[in-house]
């Protein structure tokens, strides 16, 4: 019976110890763009590390993020939009990941605490896609002209 007690007690006391961790928002609660953005931390800072070879059209690089967790996260959100992450690490440390629509979903090995600051590493690349056509001073294909419909120029019966 003493065993039992004994050992619920350091359950609870362990429960009352660890912090509770929860999901990042997709979004910042913006009514007008509800997925813009991401919450539960605040970037501090972004770096970039790009290259790109126009042999094989090949864009590589790895974004480090510096932020502060402004809840106890379990997970949180990146935007990443057309690109594949290959790697992810936070705060040096091998992190879970998935892509989610526009959104990398960063799962650390721990929590992180409210207000810990921390450093995630992400390392990604994408290939151009190669498209047919003469491209505009922007990068963009041409829009074709509209085509002629066979009922243009005729009045819908019952009107003037």
């Amino acid at each position: 019976m003493r065993e039992a007690v004994a050992a619920l007690a350091v359950a609870v006391g362990l429960a009352g110890c660890a912090p509770g961790f929860a999901p990042g928002a997709a979004g910042i609660g913006d009514p007008y763009f509800p997925t813009a953005g991401n919450g539960g931390y605040d970037v501090a800072g972004y770096d970039l590390d790009l290259r790109y070879d126009p042999s094989t059209g090949v864009l590589s690089g790895a974004a480090t993020i510096t932020a502060t967790a402004t809840r106890a996260l379990s997970r949180f959100h990146l935007d990443l939009a057309a690109l594949t992450a290959s790697t992810v690490t936070v705060d040096g440390a091998a992190a879970g990941h998935s892509a989610q629509g526009g959104e990398l979903v960063v799962t650390p090995p721990d929590g992180l605490e409210r207000g810990r600051r921390f450093t995630t590493v992400v390392t990604y690349s994408v290939r151009r896609v190669r498209r047919t056509g003469t491209r505009t001073a922007a990068g963009s294909a041409p829009r074709r002209a509209p085509t002629r419909s066979a009922s243009r120029g005729r009045r819908a019966r019952g009107t003037r």
